[in-house]
């Protein structure tokens, strides 16, 4: 399923509850975002951006971004794939269950019309 996202949002797209039995103890999450941005007919240029970030209960602890565009007359409207990876291990994990959040923002865009989805998605978690 789709989920559209806006300009300035960020927007939920993953939740992960992981259970560790002790403190700091490691977490290797991995996964992937993977956006699709749809670009209309008769622009001259275009330019958009997706900060992915993950937390762990509600604390930032990385932020990827993705950000696309080009300087061309657009005869066709097309459609733009890109995944966002994630690979990350959190050696601050607490004991008991820590939820780990993925949110998407579009950031950047020039050229009207141009939209933004994430589609595929997926993440797990390894404790060590």
């Amino acid at each position: 399923m789709a989920i559209p996202f806006g300009v300035g949002t960020e927007t939920t797209v993953l939740t992960l509850p992981v259970v560790t039995t002790q403190n700091l103890q490691p977490v290797k999450l991995d996964g992937f975002v993977q956006i699709q941005a749809v670009i209309p007919l008769g622009l001259l240029s275009y330019e958009y951006g997706v900060n992915l970030r993950i937390r762990r209960n509600g604390n930032l602890l990385l932020t990827e971004t993705l950000r696309q565009g080009n300087s061309i007359t657009l005869t066709l409207s097309f459609t733009q794939v890109s995944s966002i990876p994630i690979s990350l291990v959190d050696n601050n994990s607490l004991l008991g269950t820590n939820t780990y959040t993925v949110t998407v923002e579009f950031f950047a865009r020039s050229g009207a019309g141009v939209t933004i989805t994430a589609q595929s998605r997926a993440i797990n978690a390894l404790t060590i």
